[in-house]
This record gives structure tokens, sequence and C-alpha cells, in this order.
């Protein structure tokens, strides 16, 4: 009987162990399923969140720029919508990631190679969309189709995608170097460089070479303002402002899932504080010199939502929340000055066109 026990005991501790074998595996085995849906989900939330935000650019295009004829700027952005989606993906991205050329660019892998990771190409497009979508702002209806082609395809194509490698791989040049004997890093988690910057200076450089915006009133029909502006570029800019939340999405495929979820919300907090100190520093300036609600201050204020997430793109996820909202503050006053000058330039030049 003894010896029987002790057979029925090693037999029972050999299941037991093979059990928790089996169970360990089955844990692994589900969350790496687990792990790869949150990757899925995360990747199209940041497809959608892009294409609201275009969808809330051409809100505002329609509601705030004058044209001609509204149907160009629809035209325009659909062109230029699959235009730089087509440049970044078979040459963009050729330049943005997989491997390393002296720090600068990638290993010319095109699309299609089984070494490429679709997902970073998911994330470079995201940041051309972004920027194309503020340049093509500052000119929509003002350039040719060819014109648009050629932008497009220099700077979706070749300028933006050689930034991105030097800053948001780990083997691009700014992302990580030696100053002083000491390793320091360039850290833009949310495209200030990147995006805003690189689409923001497009379109003034475009602005400034076409210049002042003028139509003929023979020029003008039924198709040439749209209805509810004031609704319409409102509803632009709350899509913009939750596109943008797209950027807030880690950028490095690197990161643990467990790092991206832990460091969410403090990135909602610090955009929620400098949205809102970047929006009352503005309201505020504004009736305190104008003694008045009118249709500027609420374009103003609208507006200053979108500033207060760009001032604090470059290190959302880094900052503490008191710095979030001074710099909200700040931002609400560079904001309120620059948008004084742009619209006193623009007053002062229709006045001198008027005279003419």
């Amino acid at each position: 009987m003894t010896e029987i026990d002790d057979i029925d005991d090693c037999t029972n501790s050999d299941d037991t162990e093979i059990g928790f074998r089996n169970l360990e595996m089955t844990e692994r085995i589900l969350t790496h399923i687990d792990v790869k849906y949150s990757e899925s989900f995360i990747t199209l939330v940041r497809v959608i969140l892009v294409i609201l935000l275009r969808v809330g650019f051409v809100l505002i295009q329609i509601g705030s720029i004058p044209t001609s004829n509204v149907n160009l700027i629809l035209s325009q952005n659909i062109i230029d919508l699959c235009w730089v989606s087509i440049v970044f993906i078979f040459l963009g991205s050729v330049f943005a990631y997989t491997g390393d050329l002296g720090s600068t660019m990638g290993k010319f892998y095109w699309i299609g190679h089984k070494d490429v990771n679709k997902e970073e190409v998911i994330i470079g497009w995201q940041a051309v969309m972004i920027a194309s979508a503020i340049a093509t702002t500052c000119i929509v209806g003002r350039v040719q189709n060819i014109t648009s082609f050629t932008i497009g395809l220099i700077l979706c194509g070749v300028l933006q995608p050689f930034i991105i490698h030097w800053t948001w791989t780990v083997d691009g040049w700014l992302s990580y170097n030696y100053f002083r004997s000491r390793k320091v890093m360039f850290r833009d988690y949310g495209g200030s460089t990147i995006v805003h910057m690189v689409g923001g200076l497009t379109g003034f450089v475009g602005c400034l070479i076409l210049g002042r915006r003028l139509m003929k009133l023979r020029d003008l029909d039924r198709a040439s303002i749209s209805t509810g502006s004031v609704a319409t570029t409102f509803l632009g800019h709350l899509l913009i402002t939750l596109g943008l939340q797209s950027l807030m999405i880690s950028n490095n495929i690197n990161e643990t899932q467990e790092l991206i979820t832990t460091r969410l919300p403090n990135i909602i907090i610090n955009n929620l504080i400098s949205i809102s100190s970047c929006t009352i520093v503005v309201t505020v300036i504004y009736f305190y010199i104008h003694k008045s609600l009118d249709h500027w201050m609420m374009m103003r204020c609208v507006q200053a939502t979108t500033a207060g997430i760009v001032i604090i793109s470059a290190g959302v996820d880094d900052y503490s929340p008191p710095i979030a909202f001074l710099f909200g503050c700040i931002g609400g006053v560079l904001f309120y000055l620059v948008s004084r000058e742009v619209n006193y330039c623009v007053e002062h030049s229709a006045a001198l066109w008027a005279r003419k």
C-alpha cells in the first residue's frame, strides 16, 4: 500500500506541474493576443482621428476662407488627401523608416518589403497628413492642382520624412546625440516640430509668395459663400482639437503598452489644463481691451483651444500640470498678440485696396 501511495503522489505531482505549465502558456498566449488587439485598436483610433482632423480643416476653410467657389476647396482637399497618402506610402516611408543610413534616412525598403513595419508607416502618414492640412489651409483655392502636387511631393515625399527619421526613430541623429560629452535627446512627443512647425512654415512661405487674397465681385455666385459659416468654423475647430489627440498616442512602436497606458492620463490632464488656460487668457485680454463680445472674440477663443494643444505638444507627456498651465497662459498671450497683428494687416490692406 505504501509503494502504491508513493506512485500516486508522484503522478499527482507531475500532473499538477503540467497543469501549471499549461496555465502559464495559456496566459502568455492570451496576453500576446490582448497586446496585438490593443495595438490594432490604437492604430484604428489613430487613423479615425486624423480623418476627423482633415474634415475639421475643410470645415474651417469653407467657413472662413473667401473663395470664388466653395467646390474648389472641397476638390483640392480631396485631391491633397489622396495624393499625400500615395506619396508618403510609396516614397516618403522609404526615407523615414526601416533601417538607417548614417543616422539620416532609412535603407530604401519600399512598402511591399517584408521587413517594413506597417505600423510605423501609419504613424508617419499621420504626421504628413496633419502637416499637409495646415499648409493647404493657407493656400487653398489660390493655386493650381499641379502646384498642389508639387508641394505635396516635396513636403510629404522628401522633406518631412527626413525629419521624421531624425527625430522619431532610435537611429536618427537628433533623437539621441552627445553634447559636451553628455548624452542628450531632441524631444518632440506631440509633433511640435515635425508636424506643426513644418506645416506652418510651408503655409507661411506660400502666403508670402502668393500675397494678399483678392477677389472680384463679378466672380462671386451662389457657390462662393457657405451658409452658417460661424457654426461651420466652430465645428471645424472642435474636430481639429479632437483630431490632434492622435499625435498624443505614442509615435514609438517599441514602447510597451503598460508605459503608454501609464502616460496617457498625464497627457490628457496637461492638454485640458493648457487648452483651458490658453482660452481663458485670450478671452480675458480681448474682453478687457475691446469691452465687447463679438464674432471675432468667439473665433479667437475657439482658435485658442488649438493653440493650447500646440504650445505644449513637444513635451506633453513629460510636463507637470503647473508647467502645462504656465505654457498655456504664455501661449494665450502670444496667440492674442500674433492674431491681433494679423487682423491689423488684413484691415490695413483692405483699406489701402479700397482707396485704390
